[in-house]
C-alpha cells in the first residue's frame, strides 16, 4: 500500500524537514512494492538477491544516481 511510504516520509521528515522523496531510496525484491514507491516520487530499485550477482545492487543503486561508499 503506497501509505506506508507517506507514513515513513512523514516521519523522516520530523527528523529532516527538507527531505523529499525523490531524496530517498526503496530497495525491495517485490516489483509492485516498488511501483507503489516511485509512484509517490521515491527513487525505485527492484532487487533481488537470490537471482543477483555479486556488485548487482550497487550498479542498481548507481543507476538511480546513489553511491555507497564504505
Amino acid at each position: 500500500s503506497p501509505r506506508i511510504f507517506e507514513v515513513f516520509l512523514e516521519r523522516l521528515q520530523r527528523l529532516h524537514p527538507d527531505l523529499q522523496a525523490k531524496d530517498c531510496a526503496f530497495v525491495d525484491d517485490k516489483e509492485e512494492n516498488v511501483a507503489a514507491a516511485v509512484m509517490l516520487g521515491f527513487q525505485g530499485v527492484h532487487y533481488d538477491a537470490r537471482k543477483a550477482a555479486p556488485g548487482d545492487l550497487q550498479k542498481a543503486l548507481q543507476a538511480v544516481g546513489l553511491v555507497l561508499t564504505s
